[in-house]
C-alpha cells in the first residue's frame, strides 16, 4: 500500500513538471521600456495565463526594467528579465514560483586612470551595465563593486573621456586598472533606458551635495587681466556671490569668506588669493579636480560653517614628458610633468609670477627710485611613487607669497617757510605654505586607506616707515623725526589623519576616520619706534601665543534603501583644547535623496557645522592684511556653530539639460565682529576685548538651468537671499543685514566650441552678471564741530545699498596643433565689455561748492579692461 501511494505521488509530480515545462515553452511578445518589474509580470501573466508566486520582500517589484522580446519562449523572456537580479524561477502547472538564487559574490576593485597620462580620474563612474550596480571613484581613483559570480558587463564613464565596456567572467575577486581614453565628445554620456544612471553620472552635480567645478571652463571665461581662476567658476553657482569688484572671495548662502573651508590636497588654506584678493592662488595647469559643497556636507569635512572647496592637484604624467608656458598681461607661468620611472612614478611642477614689479620699475626709472611695486608668485610641486600594486606614496607642496611696496614723498605746507620733506614707505607681505605626505593602501578589495601627514602656514607682515625733516626759519637748521611700525600674524598647522573607504556591498559605502592637528597661533605682534633728534622710544606689544589641540573622528555611510531612495547619514565629533578650555562638538549630518519620478529627484539635507577660527576685518586699519586677521577660539571667544537645512529638486530633461531649484535656511552663533571704535593694532595684547560675539541667520531660494554639450554649454543661475547679524553691543542691539546680503544674484554664462580648419579648435565664452549692490555704513545725521566743519554721525550698520551691479565679460581662444604635435593657444577677451561703472565702495566728502558733505561712489574698473594671453604646450 505504501509503495502504491509513493508511486502515485511521483507520477503526479512528474505530470506537474511536464505541464510546467509546457508553460515555459510557450511563446510570448513583450516590449517594455523603463517599466517596473511588477507591471511587466502582470503583462506576461495576462498574455500567457500563468500565475506568479513570490515573496514581496525578496523580489524587487519596483525595479525598473527594459525588455524587448518578439515571439520568444517564456523561459527565455524570464531569463532576460531577471538578469542581474539574482532571481530564479520554477514552473508547476500554470504557476511560476520566483525566489532569490544563492550565488557567490565577488569584489571587483581597482583604480580608474587616464590612459595617456596615468592620472587618477576622480569621480569616474564604474557600474555593471545590466544591474546598474556601481560606484564612483574616490579622491585617488579607487573603486570597489561586489557582484554575483558569472559573466558581467562593466561600464566605466567619465566626463571628457570615451565610455568603456569590459566583459568580465567573475569567478574570484579581481583587482583592475581601468584606463580611459579622451574622446572628441566632451559631454557626459547617459545609458539609454535607465534614468538612474542619468541622475548619478550626469553633469556636475552628484548625489551627496557636491558640485564639481569643470576646470575646462576656466580658460573659456574672462577674468581680471586674463588670469585663469577656478574660484570665479565657483562664483557662478547658485547660492554663491562675490564680495567686491573683481574679488575671488566666496560668500555662500549668506556666509562670509572665512566660513569657507579651502583645501588643497587636504591641507587647509587661510588666504587663497593673490593680487589683494582679485586672483586665487590655484594654478589651473596643476589642478586635477575641484569641487564645492554648499549644503549636505559629508561628515568627513569640518572646520567651517558655510562651504567646502576641495581642490586636488595633478599627480603628473607617468608615460611621457609634457610642459607648457603661458604669457599674460600681468604674469607668466609654466609647468612640466613626466615620469620619474615610467609607469611607476611621476612628478609635476608648476609656477607663476607677476611681472608688475618689472613694469613698474621700468616706468619709474626716470625718478631714480621705485615708488610703487607689487608682485606675487606661487609654486606647486607633486610627486608620486607606486610602492606596489596596492601601495602608493604621494608628496605635494604649495608655496606662494604676495609683496606690496609703496614709497611716497609728501610736503606739509603748514610748517615753517621752508616745507619739510616727508618720506613714507609701506611694505606688506603675506603668503601660504602647504605640505602633504600621503600613503594610499588597498587593504582588502573592499577596504581602502589613506594616511596623511601635513603642514600648513599662513604668514602676514607689514612695515611702515615715516621720515620727516622739519626746517626752522631761514637758518636751515632741521629736526629729523622717524616713526617705524611693524605688525605680523602667523598660523601654523601640524596634522595627521587617516581615512578609510569600506564598501561591503552595493547597499553601503562607509567612510570613517579621524585625525589630530596642532594649531600654533600668533594673532598679532606689534612693534613701534619713534626717533626724535636721535632719541629713540620703542614700544612692543604682542598677543599671547595660543597653542590649540584639535582632534576629530567621523563616520558616514551611503545607504541604498531602495532603487528610489538613498540615505547619507553621518556624524563628525570635534574636540578642541585651547587656552585651558575643552570644547566638544558633535555634528550630525543627514541627506535623503528620493527619486520620485523618472529623471526627477527630491533631496533634503541637514548639517551641523563647527568653526574653530575667526576672521576679524577692520577696514579702517591700514596695518591689517587685505583679508583680515585670523584668531583662534579661546575661553572668551567660543567656536562658531551653524545648523543648516536645505531642500532641492532636480530634473534631468535629457542627456544635456538639467533643471535645479532649492531653498535653504541657516542659523549661526559664535560670529565675531570688531567693537565700535576698536583698533586691534593698538591693543594686540588683549585682542579678545576688542571683539563682539553674536549670531546670524540666512535663508533664501536658488534656481539653475544648465546645459552640457559638445558644442554649446552654459547655465542660468539665480539666487534670492537674506542674511542678517545680531550683536548685543552693536547697532543698539538690533539686527542688521550682513554687508554682502545681495538680495538678487543672476549669472548667465555661455560657451560655444567648434572645430576650425587646419587643426584649430576654437571657443568663445560670455558671462553676464546682475546682482544687488552690497551694503555700506552711511551717516544718519550731521553736526558741526567747534571749527564749523561737518561731522558725520553713524547709528545704523549697513544701512545703504550701493547701486545694482552688472557687467558683461567676453573671452575667445584659438588652439592649433602644430606639425610637431604641440599646441599653441591665443586667448584674448574683455572684462566689463560695455564699461559699466560699478561702485567698488562709496564714501562721504565735502562738496566744493556748497561745502556740505555728499555721497561719492568709487569704481575700480569703470572702463572695459582687455587682456591677451599666449600659451604653448608640448
Amino acid at each position: 500500500m505504501n509503495r502504491y501511494l509513493l508511486s502515485l505521488i511521483f507520477l503526479s509530480l512528474s505530470m506537474g513538471d511536464l505541464s510546467g515545462q509546457e508553460v515555459l515553452d510557450q511563446r510570448i511578445t513583450v516590449q517594455a521600456t523603463d517599466i517596473a518589474l511588477s507591471a511587466i509580470l502582470d503583462s506576461i501573466a495576462g498574455q500567457s495565463g500563468v500565475r506568479f508566486a513570490y515573496n514581496k520582500k525578496k523580489v524587487p517589484l519596483q525595479e525598473r526594467r527594459t525588455i524587448r522580446a518578439k515571439d520568444e519562449k517564456l523561459t527565455t523572456v524570464l531569463t532576460d528579465l531577471f538578469k542581474g537580479l539574482a532571481i530564479e524561477f520554477a514552473a508547476s502547472g500554470n504557476q511560476i514560483s520566483l525566489f532569490r538564487s544563492v550565488q557567490p559574490f565577488y569584489t571587483i576593485s581597482g583604480h580608474v586612470r587616464d590612459s595617456a597620462s596615468g592620472e587618477a580620474l576622480i569621480g569616474a563612474n564604474v557600474y555593471e551595465y545590466a544591474q546598474l550596480i556601481g560606484a564612483s571613484t574616490n579622491e585617488y581613483g579607487f573603486f570597489s563593486i561586489s557582484l554575483p559570480a558569472g559573466r558581467q558587463l562593466l561600464k566605466t564613464s567619465f566626463i571628457g573621456f570615451q565610455d568603456q565596456l569590459d566583459t568580465i567572467h567573475l569567478e574570484q575577486d579581481l583587482d583592475l586598472e581601468i584606463l580611459l581614453s579622451t574622446g572628441r565628445n566632451l559631454m557626459e554620456v547617459l545609458v539609454t533606458g535607465d534614468h538612474r544612471v542619468g541622475l548619478e553620472t550626469s553633469h556636475e552635480y552628484t548625489a551627496n551635495g557636491e558640485s564639481r567645478i569643470d576646470t575646462r571652463e576656466v580658460g573659456a571665461y574672462s577674468s581680471i587681466l586674463g588670469e585663469n581662476d577656478v574660484l570665479k567658476i565657483a562664483q557662478m553657482m547658485p547660492g554663491v556671490v562675490f564680495g567686491t569688484e573683481g574679488s575671488s572671495g566666496l560668500h555662500v548662502q549668506g556666509g562670509s569668506p572665512d566660513q569657507n573651508l579651502i583645501l588643497l590636497d587636504g591641507v587647509p588654506l587661510y588666504n587663497p588669493t593673490h593680487l589683494l584678493g582679485f586672483v586665487s592662488i590655484f594654478n589651473a595647469k596643476a589642478i586635477n579636480s575641484a569641487s564645492i559643497y554648499r549644503s549636505g556636507f559629508p561628515a568627513r569635512f569640518s572646520g567651517r560653517l558655510s562651504s567646502v572647496v576641495d581642490v586636488r592637484m595633478k599627480e603628473g604624467n607617468d608615460k611621457s614628458y609634457h610642459g607648457g608656458l603661458s604669457l599674460g598681461i600681468i604674469s607668466a607661468s609654466g609647468y612640466l610633468e613626466g615620469p620619474i620611472k615610467e609607469g611607476k612614478s611621476s612628478f609635476i611642477v608648476s609656477g607663476r609670477r607677476t611681472w608688475l614689479d618689472l613694469i613698474a620699475a621700468s616706468a619709474q626709472v626716470a625718478e631714480q627710485e621705485v615708488r610703487t611695486n607689487y608682485n606675487f608668485h606661487d609654486l606647486n610641486m607633486k610627486a608620486n611613487y607606486r610602492l606596489s600594486k596596492k601601495d602608493r606614496l604621494l608628496v605635494s607642496l604649495y608655496s606662494g607669497r604676495d609683496r606690496f611696496i609703496d614709497k611716497g614723498i609728501a610736503t606739509d605746507r603748514f610748517f615753517d617757510t621752508i616745507p619739510p620733506d616727508i618720506k613714507a614707505e609701506t611694505e606688506l607681505t603675506w603668503g601660504n605654505k602647504a605640505l602633504a605626505l600621503r600613503w594610499n593602501r588597498t587593504l582588502t578589495p573592499k577596504l581602502f586607506a589613506n594616511s596623511t601627514l601635513f603642514y600648513g602656514n599662513f604668514q602676514y607682515d607689514v612695515k611702515t616707515l615715516v621720515e620727516s625733516e622739519r626746517y626752522i626759519g631761514v637758518t636751515g637748521n632741521s629736526t629729523r623725526t622717524v616713526t617705524e611700525e611693524a605688525a605680523s600674524s602667523n598660523i601654523r598647522d601640524f596634522g595627521v589623519k587617516i581615512d578609510f573607504d569600506y564598501i561591503p556591498n552595493y547597499e553601503h559605502h562607509f567612510r570613517f576616520g579621524g585625525g589630530y592637528t596642532l594649531h600654533d597661533y600668533i594673532p598679532g605682534l606689534f612693534r613701534g619706534l619713534l626717533e626724535v633728534r636721535g632719541q629713540q622710544t620703542v614700544r612692543e606689544e604682542g598677543a599671547l601665543r595660543v597653542i590649540a589641540h584639535e582632534g576629530f573622528v567621523y563616520l558616514e555611510d551611503e545607504m541604498v534603501i531602495s532603487p528610489k531612495i538613498k540615505l547619507y547619514p553621518g556624524l563628525h565629533i570635534t574636540l578642541l583644547h585651547s587656552d585651558r578650555t575643552l570644547f566638544w562638538r558633535p555634528q550630525l549630518r543627514f541627506r535623503l535623496n528620493y527619486e520620485f519620478k523618472a529623471r526627477q529627484r527630491f533631496s533634503f539635507a541637514y548639517s551641523g557645522m563647527t568653526q574653530l577660527v575667526h576672521l576679524l576685518v577692520n577696514t579702517s586699519s591700514a596695518l591689517l592684511p587685505p583679508t583680515g586677521l585670523w584668531v583662534p577660539s579661546t575661553r572668551r571667544v567660543n567656536p562658531g556653530l551653524s545648523h543648516q537645512f536645505s531642500a532641492d529638486y532636480e530634473r534631468f530633461v535629457d542627456e544635456r539639460w538639467i533643471i535645479q531649484a532649492g531653498v535653504y535656511y541657516k542659523r549661526m552663533k559664535g560670529l565675531t565682529e570688531f567693537k565700535d571704535g576698536a583698533s586691534l593694532i593698538n591693543n594686540t595684547s588683549d585682542w579678545e576685548s576688542q571683539i563682539e560675539s553674536g549670531r546670524g541667520w540666512s535663508y533664501g531660494a536658488t534656481a539653475q538651468i544648465q546645459k552640457k554639450g559638445k558644442r554649446i554649454s552654459g547655465r542660468i543661475s539665480y539666487s534670492l537671499g537674506w542674511a542678517r547679524r545680531k550683536f548685543e553691543h552693536l547697532n543698539a542691539g538690533q539686527s542688521f543685514p550682513y554687508r554682502y546680503d545681495r538680495r538678487h544674484n543672476l549669472n548667465i554664462s555661455l560657451i560655444h566650441r567648434w572645430q576650425g580648419r587646419k587643426n584649430k579648435e576654437k571657443d568663445i565664452g560670455f558671462v553676464w552678471i546682475l546682482t544687488s549692490g552690497h551694503l555700506v555704513d552711511f551717516p544718519t545725521a550731521w553736526y558741526r564741530d567747534i571749527n564749523g566743519r561737518p561731522v558725520a554721525y553713524y547709528s545704523v550698520k549697513n544701512n545703504y545699498r550701493l547701486p545694482t551691479y552688472h557687467r558683461l565679460d567676453f573671452a575667445k581662444s584659438n588652439r592649433r596643433k602644430t606639425k610637431r604635435e604641440n599646441f599653441r593657444t591665443w586667448r584674448w577677451g574683455i572684462y566689463n565689455l560695455y564699461g559699466r561703472s560699478n561702485f567698488y565702495t562709496a564714501g562721504v566728502q565735502d562738496n566744493e561748492v556748497t561745502s556740505m558733505p555728499e555721497v561719492v561712489g568709487r569704481s575700480l574698473f569703470p572702463i572695459p579692461v582687455p587682456f591677451i594671453q599666449y600659451e604653448f604646450d608640448f
